[in-house]
């Protein structure tokens, strides 16, 4: 895609010098950037690139950016052909463990004789863990909730398990701010 001016209104010119940089770099580099590079600008264009992932994966980046970069260069097409099969492997995954739970009206075991059923409870495992981290996207967590309302009950009780923990955060603060220390084995300690 020979790289002009933009569109008037259509794309800031911030994110238009971006996909330029971004540009430069892939066709002097034949490769798309590294986030652990030795060069702080190439370091700059890989978080560039994930944060464009980021806004794909949420939704928010928009249609003409989303073009510019796909027709950007062979390399980064490729690039962003991956975000959307990582995407659909995830939506097929999700689908496929909703339609367990329904069949089976329980959650797959990982002591299964079936290695798709063990798959499945590691899958929807790994989806507890990227919760726990702020790695799970809202759409996706919608998406898993919706599959089934054993489903949704078990992941409100994730989301629960956040408030109680922020709880007994709030609780230790109010201890330290108040006794001027950390607490003990004092049964009279939070």
């Amino acid at each position: 895609l020979p790289i002009s001016e933009p569109l008037q209104g259509e794309v800031p010119l911030q994110w238009f010098g971006r996909l330029q940089g971004f540009v430069s770099f892939v066709e002097r580099e034949n490769r798309l950037p590294g986030i652990m590079a030795a060069d702080p600008m190439e370091r700059t264009h890989a978080a560039w690139l994930h944060r464009q992932r980021s806004h794909w994966a949420a939704g928010t980046l928009s249609k003409e950016r989303f073009e510019m970069l796909n027709e950007s260069s062979p390399l980064a097409a490729e690039c962003v052909a991956g975000w959307r099969t990582q995407d659909e492997r995830w939506y097929g995954v999700c689908r496929d463990f909703g339609v367990f739970v329904k069949r089976q009206n329980r959650f797959p075991s990982n002591r299964a004789k079936s290695a798709a059923e063990r798959r499945l409870y590691n899958w929807f495992v790994r989806q507890q863990k990227l919760y726990r981290r702020g790695h799970l996207q809202d759409k996706r967590i919608s998406m898993l909730k919706g599959t089934h309302p054993m489903v949704a009950q078990r992941v409100n009780k994730w989301m629960s398990g956040d408030a109680q923990w922020q709880f007994a955060l709030a609780n230790l603060i109010q201890f330290i701010q108040r006794e001027k220390r950390l607490p003990g084995r004092n049964p009279s300690d939070p």
